[in-house]
């Protein structure tokens, strides 16, 4: 009846679209309430059930009954206050997260809705133990003021219905002040993040192209320092060929010039062989001419000195036989001496080739430990390049890494932010669920009242005769001040209505937002 009864067995979990639902209607919920408080009334033997009592058995799950409020006491309560029962009826947190994606959020509506439950609960007990239940009938002495509290009534009714109409107007003006607030939050923060994301973008793109660029400047530099190394190497090998074609070149000459003056030496040998060969000739001529004139003299002194030819004769062979032997000491002096200066000078040429042999052996070897050094510093740049990349490739895995902690850090404030954006909006919603149900509530208790004073007004009808007349027009005042709040509400809401749908809500807003301006729309 008041609660959704369904299956008996099934666990009291509501959808989520249950939790916001439109109210029963107002007269519908009187009616069933006064039926269900006269058949209490019309058998006292049944159990009655209080609201407390339903609320209990509501949260024991092994209850399986109908939870259904029967206490005519609970029922005048639920009447006066203006409360739904079904509004009283306990639900679950695991109801809440069911449809609640966040836990927290699920709580958060849980405690929401139990708080409210358990102060109508607080209240509605408060109000069921202060009263009496309401019995149809009153007595003689209700009459004689009945006027006078139809005309307070009235006069309050009045009051009431431009506060509702001022409430009406004051909560549609809050709720769309909420909603421009959180647009404007929410495409601020949409901004924001867009700003974020493209400065982001930007700082990497920045960042590639100084690496381009660093990566191109250091590799022209590095193909620079190649180049100036080739040139250098080309240099010093242009200027050792250089020196050692040089150097070959003098040794050349060096070998020419020995040569040369070893032939130089030799002519001058065979030179004076020559002339020595000469002197000797010239030597022998002489002493032949000697000896012949000698001889010319002794022929012409044979007589007188022949014993002085034969002396003499034998003095000069023996000189001539002395000569001879100094010309053929000589000679075999000089031929000694000239052989072993060519032999000096042969010995000399091979130790000046030995001596270039050596050079041109020790130039190679240098030449190979050069090439060697080379290598060596090849090798070695290609180790500094290759640490160079690594480094590189590391810092760029740190730069990497760090922008993805710092994705993740966006990405986890974004997630709070949105979490806290859901956890406002769930607010909201139960802001304007609580507020819809206090102005149901509040409708719910004036329709009471209002059918109450009714049933006294008619009741009293027989016993005041005399004030049928005034009663009835108050009476129709009320219900004329009903109609025209229903009017006034309806004018009210097509003329918030049309604001909203034209566009010009802010601007009524700024012009400053009314009931009387809502009533001339």
């Amino acid at each position: 009846m008041f609660f959704d009864d369904g299956d008996e067995d099934e666990p009291l979990v509501p959808a989520r679209h249950t939790l916001f639902r439109g109210q029963k209607p107002v007269q519908e919920w009187l009616k069933e309430l006064e039926r269900v408080k006269e058949d209490a009334l019309a058998h006292p033997s049944k159990p009655r059930l209080t609201l407390q009592d339903v609320a209990d058995r509501a949260m024991d799950s092994s209850f399986r009954g109908r939870l259904v409020p029967t206490s005519p006491r609970s029922i005048d309560a639920c009447l006066r206050l203006g409360i739904d029962p079904a509004s009283l009826r306990h639900i679950p947190l695991e109801a809440y997260a069911k449809w609640e994606r966040d836990p927290e959020l699920a709580r958060l509506a849980y405690d929401s809705e139990e708080s409210l439950r358990q102060a109508r609960m607080t209240v509605y007990g408060s109000e069921a133990e202060g009263r009496d239940p309401v019995v149809c009938g009153v007595g003689q002495d209700a009459t004689m003021d009945m006027v006078e509290r139809e005309a307070k009534r009235l006069e309050v009714l009045r009051r009431r219905q431009e506060r509702e109409l001022q409430q009406m107007v004051a909560h549609e003006v809050a709720r769309r002040e909420q909603e421009q607030k959180a647009k404007a939050k929410i495409e601020a923060l949409e901004r924001r993040t867009e700003e974020q994301r493209k400065a982001r973008e930007a700082a990497a793109e920045e960042w590639s192209r100084q690496q381009r660029d660093r990566a191109l400047a250091k590799k022209q530099e590095e193909a620079e320092k190649e180049r100036q190394d080739r040139e250098q190497e080309a240099a010093r090998h242009a200027r050792e060929a250089a020196a050692a074609a040089a150097e070959e070149e003098e040794a050349f000459k060096r070998r020419q010039m020995g040569y040369q003056k070893e032939l130089e030496r030799l002519a001058k040998a065979n030179a004076a062989r020559a002339e020595t060969d000469r002197i000797l000739a010239e030597q022998e001529a002489a002493i032949a001419a000697r000896r012949e004139a000698i001889q010319q003299r002794e022929a012409h002194r044979e007589a007188a000195k022949a014993a002085l030819i034969e002396e003499r004769a034998a003095a000069n062979a023996l000189q001539q036989r002395l000569a001879e032997a100094r010309i053929a000491t000589t000679l075999e002096s000089n031929r000694q001496k000239m052989e072993e200066k060519i032999k000096a000078a042969q010995d000399r040429w091979e130790a000046a080739e030995a001596r270039s042999r050596a050079l041109e052996a020790a130039r190679q070897a240098e030449d190979e430990e050069k090439r060697r050094r080379d290598r060596e510093k090849e090798e070695q740049r290609r180790a500094t390049y290759e640490d160079a990349r690594r480094q590189e490739a590391e810092r760029v895995a740190e730069v990497l890494r760090r922008a993805a902690d710092k994705d993740a850090d966006l990405a986890a404030l974004a997630r709070e932010r949105e979490a806290e954006a859901a956890r406002k909006a769930l607010e909201r919603r139960l802001q304007l669920k609580h507020k819809a149900e206090a102005v149901e509530q509040m409708k719910r208790r004036d329709a009471f009242e209002r059918a109450e004073a009714l049933k006294r007004i008619e009741e009293e009808t027989s016993h005041a005769q005399a004030l049928l007349a005034q009663r009835s027009a108050l009476q129709q005042q009320r219900r004329q001040a009903n109609l025209d709040l229903s009017v006034q509400r309806q004018r009210v809401a097509e003329s918030m209505s049309k604001l909203l749908s034209s566009g010009g809500w802010e601007r009524a807003l700024a012009q400053g937002l009314d009931v009387s301006s809502l009533l001339r729309k």
